[in-house]
């Protein structure tokens, strides 16, 4: 495979050189690539490391250059910091939280650098660039930064130098692999790049289950449990639950859609209750109340979430579903739960009284900062979320985090709503300290486990160069993919981490978190743990899409199978303790979600023909006629009795006619 660059210089700002990028690529690499690059990417916000260290004091702080410290191999990583502004043509916005992703894996790569029995006598490194939450935006930051050159680093569109720091020498230390993204849409465009040069990515947030296929994304990996199984822990609280009426709404992208797709297979697989897919699919008795997409674009206030809430609340038949899954990515989540207070009056008033009780994602389902302000329409809310432990190193080091002390994070100002600049009024200060009582993200833990991957990988491939560095870079370039799918480490959890032969993780765990009032705080909720549902693959999984790594309308079977069309034999483990779940109504007794209540024995169901083939689970019961009865509950239609029987009280069954002789000189013969 040849690729050739052309660096095209267009403007400068300051010492600062943006380039476009002009690309031949004959083996189908999309040329619109190379416009979406000349629009520039001169992105100054990015975080290396480990660096030399520095005196800064309040006093003299000066704008921080890192200078990578004797760094031998480096890591690239993608996080969503901030959100692309289409109109303004930039990133704007900050997203605070995510600042311990990063620090998470500055902190892991220390962790890796300070144990003498990983990497010996080598220095990892890390350079840690935004998404802003855009798959065109991902992709500039991987041409413009992680793509491997000529000479064996990569190469910076913006300041015509190796990417490692604007100081360092032309011998750049190799970019060896990515860490990221959080979404799947992101980790997809670029995995998609950065495959055609067998550069592998390790994602730590990226669930969906399209990113399983190891045909389409043979470089792709990660260490976050996929949807496909979060997919079958929903379905196995369904079934549990019986609930057989259910409602929808997802975000309408990769993550949204494959994860409804996996949900409603393994319903229609396991169990009759109410489904049908978007496309108006349907089995006998089984539909959905209603499915709701929600744009990818969607933004708080939009008419979509009034369009769902009315569905949910108003709508005669829909609002029959007291259960609904909420498939929604973290901005979505926060304007759709928000709005119905936004709006007040009557449709708030009746999303309180209504008690629905929402079934979540990861991206949701246990985060305080999505579901402040909304937490009376959340409460009772049962989620599964990835299973993480807490680590307590972590956890200090954020606490001693500072934007003087560490000037390498450009994101730690805004953190603490100050200024490096002393020439402003709201100077950071060296005793500035973040909350003591932060919530530490769940996705931590992966990002950990990402940087370890790569790190015994990495050290596998360095024993069997006897540890010689040239000999590491090469093989690095050609075989990181096989050492990463063969490595194996223990986790901060004690546990065994390993790669699935798809990438996957080998062992998903999650934890079914409830949304409840804080035991102290009315205003304040808690993600109590209720139950845990844990998959282990036992076979390879083959092709499970036909997806060529770009968004598609609908997943054909994104289940395991194998080749054979045969389910993939899983151990799968659920275990909810139903009695420790408190619902939206306060109460520990689960909402009873159906369309129409069973019909009795005697009776027989009649279907409503102007609600359409979708709602066969809807009907209302009616008494068997004269002479004809039913014997089991929901019968669809009543049986006829023998002509010398007749129906019994309940119309449950016949019983024989008393038959009266008359005599011909008795009162009843002579009427």
């Amino acid at each position: 495979m040849k690729f050739q660059f052309e660096f095209i210089t267009t403007s400068t700002s300051s010492n600062l050189v943006c380039a476009g990028f002009r690309m031949d690529r004959p083996y189908g690499l999309p040329l619109m690539l190379a416009a979406k690059v000349a629009l520039g990417l001169c992105d100054t916000e990015v975080m290396r490391g480990p660096c030399k260290p520095v005196n800064i004091s309040a006093e003299n702080f000066t704008e921080f250059t890192c200078n990578l410290q004797g760094v031998d191999l480096l890591l690239g990583g993608l996080v969503a910091m901030r959100h692309f502004d289409d109109k303004a043509q930039r990133c704007v916005g900050f997203s605070g939280f995510n600042v311990q992703l990063v620090e998470a894996m500055r902190h892991a790569v220390d962790l890796v650098n300070a144990n003498q029995s990983l990497l010996t006598n080598l220095t990892l490194g890390y350079e840690i660039r935004d998404t802003c939450r855009s798959s065109d935006h991902t992709l500039k930051q991987v041409v413009t930064h992680f793509l491997p050159r000529s000479g064996g680093g990569a190469s910076d569109t913006c300041t015509g130098k190796d990417s490692s720091d604007a100081g360092a020498s032309s011998n750049a230390p190799p970019e060896v692999g990515v860490v990221g993204s959080y979404s799947s849409s992101t980790s997809i465009r670029a995995t998609d790049l950065l495959g055609l040069f067998k550069v592998p990515m390790v994602s730590y947030g990226s669930t969906s289950p399209v990113l399983s296929d190891s045909n389409a994304y043979p470089f792709f990996l990660r260490t976050v449990p996929s949807d496909a199984s979060a997919g079958e822990a929903i379905a196995s609280l369904v079934r549990e639950s019986r609930w057989t009426f259910v409602g929808f709404v997802f975000s309408d992208t990769i993550y949204g859609r494959s994860s409804v797709d996996v949900i409603l297979q393994h319903l229609r697989l396991d169990h009759p209750v109410c489904s049908k897919s978007q496309a108006g699919s349907q089995i006998e008795e089984q539909c959905v109340a209603f499915s709701w997409p929600v744009p990818g674009t969607a933004r708080a206030g939009d008419a979509i979430f009034r369009e769902v809430w009315s569905d949910i609340l108003f709508n005669e038949v829909q609002r029959k579903a007291l259960v609904v899954v909420a498939i929604l990515q973290d901005s979505h989540g926060k304007a759709f739960f928000q709005y119905p207070r936004s709006v007040g009056g009557r449709l708030y008033q009746n999303a309180l009284a209504k008690n629905t009780t929402f079934i979540g994602s990861d991206s949701w389902g246990a985060s305080r900062a999505i579901v402040e302000g909304s937490e009376d329409i959340v409460l009772g809310s049962v989620s599964p979320v990835p299973q993480s432990i807490p680590f307590e190193p972590f956890r200090d080091h954020w606490l001693q985090l500072n934007p003087l002390k560490n000037p390498e994070n450009p994101w730690l100002p805004e953190l603490f709503n100050c200024s490096r600049n002393s020439t402003v009024r709201n100077m950071c200060s060296l005793s500035a300290r973040l909350d003591q009582n932060v919530h530490i993200s769940i996705f931590v833990q992966f990002v950990h486990e990402a940087v370890f991957a790569f790190a015994h990988a990495l050290d596998s491939l360095y024993k069997g160069c006897n540890y010689d560095l040239k000999c590491l870079k090469r093989s690095a370039s050609n075989h990181l993919l096989d050492a990463l799918m063969s490595t194996s480490f223990k986790s901060f959890g004690g546990e065994e981490f390993t790669f699935a032969p798809n990438g996957d993780p080998a062992v998903s765990h999650f934890n079914f978190k409830n949304i409840q009032h804080h035991s102290g705080r009315d205003d304040y909720v808690e993600f109590p743990s209720v139950g845990s549902f844990a998959s282990k693959h036992s076979a390879k999984i083959t092709n499970k899409s036909s997806s060529s790594g770009t968004d598609q309308d609908s997943l054909s079977n994104p289940i395991p199978h194998g080749q054979d069309g045969s389910l993939i034999q899983e151990s799968v483990t659920f275990k909810v303790d139903f009695t420790r779940v408190i619902w939206n109504d306060g109460s520990s007794r689960g909402p009873i979600s159906r369309c129409s209540a069973p019909c009795l024995a005697g009776r027989r169901r009649v279907h409503n023909d102007t609600l359409g083939s979708c709602f066969t689970c809807c009907w209302v019961c009616s008494l068997c006629p004269a002479n004809t009865y039913s014997t089991a509950e929901n019968s669809n239609a009543c049986l006829q009795c023998p002509a010398t029987k007749r129906h019994n009280e309940y119309k449950t069954g016949c019983e024989g006619v008393t038959v009266d002789q008359l005599e011909a000189f008795s009162s009843q013969g002579a009427i």
